[in-house]
């Protein structure tokens, strides 16, 4: 506001020198001229001081604007003699005023950082993004700052503002309570840019994020899978469909497993999904619930990853999982996406606390999107949280043959992201990739995989939705026996056990059970 007042005062007294000049060549007092002269005068050694960019600012502003104005009181000493002359040099100045301040001036700004309200990152609005209706943009308000100050800020929107995500647990890990959620009216939904340039340039907000609708990661089927002769000793009846147990060795896991006793605790798995059929045959004695609300799903996926995840293993009926027993693994789901498999970064982000506050140890995430935001400051602060509450964050790269930095939130600080490779270990053909940037990235079978589907039945699904579960069971497995695995530990040791597959360093290695479970707990 103070910049464009400046720069108003600046036309103000280039105006006012036109006006004294005019009536003075003309033997006129002009006294409107003097006065406007003088308020112009006062407004811009006012608006100079308060302005943005401190004493560079001043400066700049100064040695850019005073010559300016001195300029144009000499040529208007002499052009306001014609009225013809008088209008053409003036808005020859205003042309110039306009270009210098309005059109060129950000170059040197950004040169010199003179604009201290600058937000660290800045989101643009696409129209093309899908947004929440109910709460368009999620704000980091900055320290010192109120949910007031945001409101007097867009006083002139008739906008709904309010505490973004649900009050976590421990207020001191992270600055994920400071978010506000804004809901920008249907009516005004136009103005969406010029909100979000308003908050972007105050200095009231730490960062801005568009508040994105996100799905569960396509679901690609397949009518029948691979049916092996299985080497893993156990009754299930279905453990033959299972083709990925057997790549990853899991019978020779469950042979190390038999010999180390029960481990430190019963892990706990947040599938954060379209809910959990918490009652299927195959889950039900590894199941608990957080909220009965979550135990339903009329989608599948949810249940489908629960199955890879934390399946029954032993119990004489459908498929198994890493675990060859009750003690390893206990699998809980919180409702993250809707019946129809789409949800919102805010409600995915308040599942993702829910589920820390719960004692989650590990939380899986078949779930994204591409985003249009450059970070994901919402999202790592999330996850942030949940690291410092003692659970490792998992999430698909996604199913779009396309790079996973522009995919969240598996693209976000603090998660491990998965890839889908094919019996041959060889990335799917669907698969994003990994291109250097993501951080900590494996890969795990995603192709025609057999797991738990709704009405205890079963089915074969692919993606990488598919993968990142028995990513999620093996950090399960890894922290039954050493509970206080960080993310950083739990992905060195994943990367170092691993295989390394065709695709090389795009899928990310290749996760091998056995190995990684030793490693955990040496």
């Amino acid at each position: 506001m103070m910049t464009t007042l400046y720069s108003l005062s600046v036309i103000g007294i280039i105006a006012s020198l036109m006006l004294i000049y005019r009536a003075s060549a003309m033997s006129q007092n002009n006294k409107s001229g003097k006065y406007i002269l003088g308020i112009s005068v006062f407004t811009f050694l006012f608006s100079l001081f308060f302005k943005d960019g401190g004493l560079f600012g001043m400066l700049f502003s100064l040695g850019r604007d005073l010559p300016i104005i001195a300029i144009s009181a000499l040529i208007f000493n002499r052009a306001v003699r014609k009225t013809w002359t008088m209008i053409l040099t003036g808005l020859v100045v205003y042309g110039v005023i306009h270009v210098l301040h309005f059109s060129i001036p950000s170059f040197f700004e950004d040169l010199f950082e003179f604009e201290s309200t600058k937000t660290e990152e800045s989101t643009t609005y696409n129209a093309n993004s899908k947004l929440d209706t109910d709460a368009e943009i999620l704000i980091d308000v900055k320290s010192g700052s109120s949910q007031s100050d945001i409101e007097k800020l867009l006083a002139d929107f008739e906008v709904d503002i309010r505490t973004a995500f649900r009050k976590p647990k421990n207020l001191e890990a992270s600055e994920i309570d400071d978010y506000l959620a804004i809901d920008v009216p249907a009516a005004q939904i136009n103005s969406l840019p010029q909100i979000m340039s308003l908050l972007q340039n105050s200095d009231l907000v730490e960062g801005l994020e568009l508040n994105e609708v996100l799905s569960a990661t396509p679901i690609i089927e397949s009518e029948q899978g691979t049916v092996n002769k299985s080497s893993i000793n156990t009754n299930d009846p279905e453990v033959s469909k299972q083709w990925g147990l057997e790549v990853m060795q899991v019978a020779s896991l469950y042979e190390w497993l038999a010999k180390q006793g029960k481990p430190s605790k019963r892990a706990k798995i947040a599938i954060l999904d379209t809910g959990v059929e918490g009652e299927h045959e195959d889950l039900a004695d590894n199941f608990s619930s957080t909220d009965s609300d979550y135990d339903r799903d009329k989608v599948g996926h949810g249940t489908h990853c629960a199955g890879i995840a934390g399946a029954v293993s032993g119990n004489g009926v459908g498929i198994a999982s890493f675990a060859p027993n009750a003690d390893f693994i206990e699998l809980t789901s919180i409702k993250v996406l809707s019946d129809e498999g789409y949800g919102t970064q805010q409600g995915i982000i308040d599942g993702i606390i829910e589920a820390a506050d719960g004692g989650a140890d590990v939380i899986s995430m078949s779930l994204g999107g591409m985003s249009t935001d450059e970070s994901q400051r919402a999202y790592s602060e999330a996850i942030k949280y949940a690291n410092k509450c003692g659970a490792i964050v998992v999430a698909a790269a996604g199913n779009s043959s396309d790079d996973t930095h522009y995919y969240s939130p598996a693209n976000a600080d603090g998660v491990i992201a998965v890839t889908a490779v094919s019996s041959d270990l060889k990335l799917a053909n669907f698969s994003n990739y990994f291109d250097g940037s993501i951080k900590m990235g494996v890969a795990a079978p995603g192709v025609e995989i057999y797991a738990t589907y709704p009405d205890n039945s079963y089915r074969y699904l692919s993606g990488t939705s598919m993968a990142t579960p028995y990513v999620a069971g093996l950090l399960g497995m890894m922290k039954a026996f050493n509970p206080d695995l960080s993310t950083e530990e739990a992905y060195q040791i994943l990367n170092e056990t691993g295989v390394e597959t065709p695709s090389k360093s795009a899928s990310g290695k290749f996760i091998q059970p056995l190995a990684a479970v030793q490693k955990a707990i040496k």
